[in-house]
């Protein structure tokens, strides 16, 4: 794993919202509580006070609010943008809410299940949905979680996506991402799939609980259906409070904004930098490194444009050094998508030694297109994947002419 301490949030949460003003400081401050120390926000155009309930929270830059008409690909895909920043992305709604029982937090149960899964992009979670507990009328002096404590009897199978984000290439759906090729999704049991679904169906050690009905008068007002057709008696067949049991064992955890930490940052690129400085360090040094390295670059272009500009300089050309020894170790099909995705950042820099890596680049894309030619079955993404190397080999060829 990437050491935690390159990244500027160890756990973001991505979600679009319209008109859920009512429901955002509860959701916020459960997940604060759970573990998660940033959002990214996409106000979808709402016409309620919802930026102004979220302003507390911007000011201090526990949320990056984007506003402006958008769907909720486009603000995923967005999102991935800042992949090098978050350690973990989660890509939630506003009525779901992701309870933890491995571990204390969400980090911590997240490490626990990808541990000794290194090639696995994602984490698919199930969803168990909560129903009206039979009320009409909104009640907004209490939460979500307090006024809904009954759930359907069944796990739902589709799932939703905790992600390292720099093993995703896109989302073509709301549940399920394209990953670089040879990475895949799991779920808390380690079993890998390959869609929006699990049927592996299982919530021992994580579970999203998901809210989308609640009373007969919010029903309406959040358009999901006339009065007429309100599920009253849909997903009531269980009590459950487990998440409530969560949140009152983690009250006494104080709610404060993450701090960017700039010398602690520094500190964490002169333990992963600094055997750079030594000559003939051993290749080991460099094995299975690369999206390490990749995240000290990003870490270091960020601190330049933010917080010491002459001093990290030298961690850009230290970060591209390590990165082209790195090259030369057993990389993976994922270590060599992930390099080729950051071309366009790396050829903005002006050191020596990123010729090389250019080099390097030109000439392995077309040993990564003939190993997709060879796979045994069609797989929609594999002619993505094809066409997409294509071009960013002539775009690469380029740069040398």
């Amino acid at each position: 794993m990437v050491d935690k301490n390159l990244f500027l949030y160890d756990f973001a949460v991505v979600a679009v919202m319209k008109n859920y003003a009512p429901y955002v400081k509860e959701w916020l401050n459960y997940h604060l509580l759970a573990g998660v120390d940033h959002f990214y926000i996409y106000d979808n155009e709402s016409s309620d006070n919802l930026k102004e309930v979220l302003k507390p929270y911007v000011d201090v830059g526990t949320v990056t609010l984007y506003s402006g008409k958008t769907s909720q690909l486009e603000a995923y895909n967005n999102a991935l943008q800042n992949k090098f920043a978050c350690r973990y992305m989660a890509f939630i709604d506003v009525d779901e809410f992701i309870f933890p029982k491995a571990k204390p937090t969400l980090p911590e149960t997240v490490d626990e299940i990808l541990k000794t899964n290194s090639m696995a992009a994602t984490l698919g979670v199930n969803s168990l949905i909560f129903g009206s507990n039979g009320q009409e009328k909104a009640d907004y002096s209490r939460g979500v979680l307090d006024r809904f404590t009954a759930r359907g009897k069944n796990v739902d199978n589709r799932i939703k996506t905790i992600a390292n984000p720099r093993r995703v290439s896109f989302f073509p759906t709301a549940n399920y991402g394209v990953y670089l090729d040879g990475n895949y999704s799991v779920n808390e049991n380690g079993q890998i799939f390959f869609d929006a679904v699990d049927e592996g169906k299982t919530i021992d050690k994580i579970v999203i609980n998901r809210y989308p009905i609640k009373s007969r008068e919010e029903w309406v007002k959040l358009g999901r259906g006339n009065a007429e057709n309100f599920p009253i008696n849909a997903y009531n067949d269980e009590q459950e409070d487990g998440i409530l049991k969560y949140r009152e064992s983690r009250r006494n955890v104080p709610i404060v904004a993450k701090k960017i930490d700039y010398p602690k940052m520094l500190n964490a690129l002169t333990k992963n930098l600094s055997p750079m400085i030594r000559e003939n360090e051993p290749a080991d040094f460099f094995k299975g490194k690369i999206e390490n390295f990749l995240t000290c670059l990003n870490l270091s272009l960020y601190l330049k444009a933010n917080y010491l500009e002459d001093a990290t300089s030298l961690f850009e050309e230290l970060s591209l050094n390590a990165l082209h020894r790195a090259i030369f170790t057993n990389l993976t099909i994922p270590d060599v998508m992930l390099i080729i995705e950051e071309m366009p950042k790396i050829l903005r820099l002006s050191y020596p030694v990123v010729g090389k890596i250019l080099d390097f680049a030109i000439e392995i894309i077309p040993q990564v297109m003939q190993n997709l030619k060879s796979h045994s079955r069609y797989h929609q993404t594999l002619w993505h994947d094809f066409m997409d190397l294509d071009y960013k080999l002539d775009m690469l060829k380029s740069f040398k002419a």
